[in-house]
């Protein structure tokens, strides 16, 4: 979220009653989450795993629970409650106005454009040329549609984020300050909800229809050439499995934070790659490659069972996925994807993984994951509830 003119550190600072380290006058343009900051936006981190990954950002300006060293050309917030104050610049710079008719005054609407009735328009919205909005259609504040855009009837653009920090009280909401953006010549059906972004845009663009075929390194064991159908409309930055299976493997979309479209395709035992595609869905080099081998080789991992994508569950705003190995579990966060699993769990004595699941089960806000064990003789399912700390101490078994 940008804010309409730039602040200094010392204005923040008054704003939140925080402490502050750096040049009183060192400017800042934004807020914004820790996948999509810019330079001159304002992140906020209040647990110590990520500092580092925080104060390395593009972010210029850290809002943060503790004094810590500042990086050079930096600056510090310090607050005793960064998800608080955080909230507090959101509804500073973008607060809620009521609306008082239909069609809010400060809307835009391009010529051509028809909007039928029992359609709601929020402040400052724009509206292209040549648009078709059917009845009861609900449009948030904030909202861009651009030219040719056909919305049909009963949906919903711009409600919050779902996005809740768990506190002893009870759940705490992080307020939306974000859009949502439709691009030209986007078509919605009925009944579609497209939520805003917290602090950025949910942009809707159109891709290529019909089918896709796409060429990827032979694997042993299938063919060289996968296809399928895409769907006509892709969310930018959402991991949405549009992707189907085959026997060899699962497929899956935006791994990388890329706000383009990732396959990671895994072939039994032999080989797990994610590939970037990019808009036009042609493959480019495979961002990295885990290779398995069913030996004694403690250099290779032993036996892929299954990847699954287990969603956002470190909520960092960007998804996660899970490899299953015979005795391992691999965790790798989305957004800085490299070799090295971000967590591993290794099964004991005469136990083996069988299968994995993963979904909001408990219904806080975070991925949770399930995973079969079994020794043959007994078998188990834990379970693993994704919190903003994720680890792989089990949280319950049942036997």
């Amino acid at each position: 979220m940008k804010f309409k003119s730039a602040q200094t550190l010392e204005q923040i600072a008054s704003l939140i009653q925080a402490e502050f380290v750096g040049d009183a006058n060192f400017q800042i343009t934004g807020i914004n989450e820790i996948h999509v900051v810019e330079p001159g936006d304002i992140v906020f981190v209040d647990h110590p795993k990520y500092y580092d990954k925080a104060l390395n950002s593009a972010a210029t300006t850290i809002l943060i629970n503790k004094e810590v060293e500042c990086p050079e050309g930096k600056a510090l917030l310090i607050s005793d409650d960064p998800f608080r104050d955080f909230n507090k610049i959101t509804k500073h710079f973008n607060p809620f106005i009521s609306s008082k008719q239909s069609i809010a005054d400060s809307a835009i609407i391009g010529e051509r454009t028809i909007i039928q009735p029992n359609v709601f328009v929020g402040n400052d919205v724009v509206i292209g040329k040549n648009c078709l909005i059917y009845p009861n259609v609900t449009i948030y504040d904030g909202t861009i549609i651009g030219d040719n855009v056909t919305i049909h009837a009963g949906t919903v653009l711009g409600a919050d984020a779902f996005y809740y920090k768990r506190r002893p009280e009870g759940y705490d909401k992080l307020i939306s300050g974000g859009r949502v953006v439709l691009k030209d010549n986007v078509d919605l059906g009925s009944g579609c909800t497209i939520d805003r972004g917290v602090t950025g845009d949910t942009t809707i663009v159109i891709a290529s229809g019909g089918q896709t075929t796409l060429s990827i390194p032979t694997l042993e064991g299938s063919g060289n050439e996968i296809s399928w159908f895409l769907d006509s409309v892709l969310v930018a930055g959402a991991v949405d499995t549009f992707l189907v299976a085959d026997q060899f493997g699962i497929y899956y979309a935006e791994i990388s934070n890329t706000l383009i479209p990732d396959l990671i395709y895994s072939s039994g035992y032999f080989n797990i790659q994610e590939i970037t595609s990019n808009q036009n869905f042609e493959l480019v080099d495979p961002i990295f490659t885990l290779s398995s081998q069913r030996d004694n080789d403690p250099n290779t991992f032993d036996g892929f069972q299954m990847t699954e994508n287990i969603g956002d569950a470190n909520a960092d705003g960007v998804d996660d996925f899970a490899v299953l190995l015979q005795n391992q579990l691999l965790i790798f966060y989305g957004g800085s994807i490299n070799q090295t699993p971000d967590l591993s769990l290794a099964a004991t004595g005469d136990f083996s993984y069988g299968e994995m699941r993963s979904a909001d089960f408990n219904g806080d806000g975070f991925n949770d994951i399930i995973i079969n064990r079994s020794d043959n003789v007994e078998t188990f399912i834990d379970v693993y509830l994704g919190s903003v700390a994720l680890d792989l101490d089990v949280d319950l078994t049942i036997s």
